[in-house]
């Protein structure tokens, strides 16, 4: 079932499974083998509505365009990993102390699947994101490797292994709160606290609203709305870019959030330039970053192109351009900054004048 939660986990799976295949071979152990083979044919059973999908994927007019956005890189450059490493050499040192074979191939074959699976680009040629490995399966893996091999070391001496068992647990637990609290408690709790305002108005939506409306709001309003409502979000955010999304729809959602935003021909440079955070995705910026090896890859003349293309859409028929995609409300947040022209009066009655679509003001 990992199959249809997220393609890492399943590859750790199967990889580990694969390695365990061999070695059984290796040592004759048919009935372990036999058994091995049973759980790989009864996964790919479960798993075929996936390939059926991915097969499906694979003939897609987007597919090209999906492995850009997901940064599935063109490489064979092999990847190295400190923490690996150790974890190889706490696994010879438990053998050389114990020499418990059983335990050892245990804890070994994660690590080799792992050793493989980080440099599955030499056989594939394409590279997965490395981080994905390092921070959801290496890290939490080196952690149990540490626990257990200090546990198996050191049963006879108690108070060494519960000190170092304490330490080892402490450090990572230490490690997790610290992580949690920095990147997302301290970070974000003044913006959470402010945004329990749309609590009532998800509420509304879900009661009063058509079950899969679609709602044209300010980023932040738009992230939380599939999360805690049965609606969709008009414009795209960071990570739908991800999904069968055509570039050029990503490309005019933005360009109606630059219109309600006040982006005219004078001050258009303010809006459209290096730094522009939807570049990443309208100009694969994602991509270029890791292929090029730089942080904002994009010309003069790509920048120039594109705001030429944005004064075009400027010069056409808003309330047109607003209805080319389906929109069933305009929520305008009248005290969140990241759409404050929309609480302009006259940008409240450029909204008005299009038919077809409600239109609130979120004091």
């Amino acid at each position: 079932f990992l199959f249809y939660i997220y393609p890492f986990s399943w590859t750790l799976a199967g990889g580990i499974l694969g390695l365990l295949l061999a070695i059984g071979l290796i040592k004759k152990d048919f009935g372990g083998t036999k058994n091995i083979l049973k759980i790989i044919l009864l996964g790919l059973v479960v798993a075929a509505p996936y390939w059926i999908n991915f097969f499906n994927l694979l003939n897609h007019s987007l597919y090209e365009t999906v492995k850009e956005r997901q940064v599935l890189l063109p490489s064979r450059f092999p990847v190295f990993s400190t923490l690996l490493f150790l974890d190889l050499i706490l696994c010879g040192v438990y053998f050389w102390y114990t020499k418990n074979r059983s335990l050892f191939w245990f804890l070994i074959t994660p690590v080799l699947a792992l050793w493989i699976l980080i440099n599955q680009q030499i056989i594939t040629g394409y590279r997965l994101f490395p981080g994905h490995w390092h921070w959801y399966y290496i890290v939490p893996f080196s952690i149990l490797l540490a626990l257990v091999v200090v546990f198996e070391l050191f049963k006879k001496q108690k108070i060494i292994k519960i000190a170092l068992f304490t330490v080892i647990a402490l450090a990572a637990l230490s490690n997790g709160v610290l992580s949690q609290k920095t990147f997302y408690h301290t970070k974000n709790q003044n913006e959470f606290a402010t945004l329990q305002r749309y609590a009532e108005v998800f509420g509304w939506l879900n009661e009063s609203a058509p079950r899969g409306s679609v709602v044209l709001a300010n980023d932040f309003f738009s992230t939380w709305l599939p999360v805690y409502t049965t609606h969709f979000r008009y414009a795209f955010l960071r990570t739908d870019e991800l999904y069968l999304i055509p570039d050029e729809r990503i490309k005019h959602t933005f360009f109606v959030k630059l219109r309600l935003f006040g982006a005219t021909r004078e001050n258009i440079e303010n809006f459209i330039n290096a730094n522009t955070a939807e570049l990443d995705t309208i100009l694969s910026g994602y991509y270029r970053r890791y292929s090029e090896n730089c942080h904002r890859c994009y010309t003069k003349e790509e920048i120039s192109a594109l705001q030429q293309e944005y004064l075009e859409f400027f010069n056409s028929d808003f309330a047109q351009a607003i209805k080319k995609y389906e929109a069933n409300f305009i929520m305008e947040d009248t005290k969140n900054d990241a759409m404050v022209d929309l609480a302009k009066d006259e940008a409240f009655e450029l909204l008005k004048e299009i038919e077809g679509i409600k239109i609130y003001r979120i004091n």
